[in-house]
């Protein structure tokens, strides 16, 4: 567990050190070297990366996924494919699907009765739903105070550049910010030539600049 002002104070000098060489290509390559410069292990636990603080990178212009979280009920992913999903260019019929509130394809988010609901106008039964306890613990365990890293990806580099610290999610208005569409629910899945679903975990987004929304405070590191 790394104490806060010294990740702090690690983030800034950091942020001071221009550019680093990317030792491996691939989305999450700044991410990973970011935690790895602060001396954290990467991993795919459920806790925060520095103990209390986890650690997000971007490039500033793309969603952060906050979770993954497979709804209930067992196998509602392969009947949504079944029922609303199309053929992609690989062949296989498969639901990639961001829904923000609501959607063009007809879906739309509901928190009703204890839990989040994804409907169709065409009455789609059943409906895949979380309870407030599955996404509540799968979010606020992770992501109760949040280091923000942006920075510029180029020619095998980064340079990072700007970090915030969020603390205290607000955890009452979490259900709330996915029925508004301020938490966005993506959908990533297919068919594969055997039957079975290839899932690539339903994730829960965020909008950058919809961050401080969710949180009770907000630091400016650097």
């Amino acid at each position: 567990m790394i104490p806060k002002k010294r990740l702090f104070e690690d983030i800034k000098s950091l942020c001071d050190s221009g550019w680093y060489d990317l030792p491996k290509t691939g989305a999450g390559a700044a991410g990973d070297l970011l935690e790895n410069i602060l001396g954290l292990k990467t991993t795919n636990h459920d806790g925060p990366d520095a103990g209390l603080w986890e650690l997000k990178f971007s490039r500033g212009n793309s969603l952060l996924t906050l979770c993954h979280k497979t709804p209930r009920p067992h196998g509602i992913i392969k009947y949504v494919i079944n029922k609303h999903g199309w053929i992609g260019k690989n062949g296989r019929k498969g639901f990639r699907h961001t829904i923000e509130g609501e959607s063009d394809r007809g879906f739309n988010i509901a928190y009703d009765s204890g839990s989040i609901w994804v409907r169709h106008q065409d009455d789609m039964a059943p409906v895949p739903h979380w309870t407030e306890e599955d996404l509540t613990n799968a979010i606020v365990s992770k992501l109760r105070r949040l280091v923000y890293v942006t920075g510029t990806v180029k020619s095998g580099q980064v340079r990072y550049e700007t970090a915030v610290a969020f603390e205290n999610i607000k955890t009452p208005r979490l259900m709330k910010a996915i029925a508004d569409g301020l938490i966005l629910v993506d959908f990533d899945a297919y068919i594969k030539d055997s039957g079975a679903v290839r899932d690539h975990g339903t994730k829960f987004r965020v909008r950058p600049e919809n961050l401080g929304k969710l949180y009770v405070k907000s630091t400016k590191i650097v």
